[in-house]
């Protein structure tokens, strides 16, 4: 079964579970000698020969992990393991909620959008100012000043080295939705 860990520090598994991510960006490839990329199915072909492969595919339903409390399941069941409250301990074939793949990019940072950063976690408030939350703290009327913060601290490979990103375009399915999805009702999960 396929599987995600979204980054708690800037509160990712919240903003999924209440519906705010449907963008992830998953890996970063420096942009030394790659001018262009063409999709080889689950590999991206870059001009300087590299081949990266790509986790996921469109249509892929794929879990994201979180502790099992976080996960609503049971404590009589789960309460006593270890993944009870650490989400690098559960099992994924446990977790209630998923993510669909609909697209899978791979583009330049400099080409993801404001629409983009949106989808992603960033979110404007009633002010207007840009912000992500969590370790990446802070607010700006620019919405590219408070992604290029976000980018830096999630990949090692800087937002101004123009990097290239494989970015999956995604659905998220939230509890007994996500069951469903995966060929059962949620009295049977």
């Amino acid at each position: 079964m396929k599987k995600i860990r979204l980054l708690d520090k800037f509160a990712m598994t919240n903003k999924f579970l209440r519906g705010e991510i449907s963008l992830v960006m998953d890996a970063v490839i420096g942009s030394d000698g790659k001018e262009s990329v063409e999709r080889e199915g689950k590999y991206w072909r870059f001009s300087d020969g590299e081949l990266v492969h790509c986790r996921f595919s469109e249509g892929d339903s794929v879990a994201v992990m979180m502790s099992y409390e976080k996960a609503g399941l049971d404590p009589a069941v789960f309460g006593g393991s270890a993944g009870w409250s650490n989400k690098l301990c559960v099992n994924e074939k446990y977790m209630p909620h998923r993510m669909v793949v609909e697209k899978v990019r791979c583009v330049r940072a400099w080409d993801l959008s404001e629409g983009d950063a949106l989808k992603a976690g960033m979110y404007r408030n009633a002010g207007g100012y840009y912000m992500v939350g969590g370790a990446c703290g802070g607010s700006s009327l620019d919405w590219k000043t408070v992604f290029v913060e976000l980018f830096d601290r999630m990949f090692k490979v800087p937002y101004r080295d123009n990097p290239w990103v494989i970015v999956y375009d995604m659905t998220p399915v939230v509890g007994d939705m996500a069951r469903n999805l995966k060929g059962g009702t949620a009295s049977e999960n």
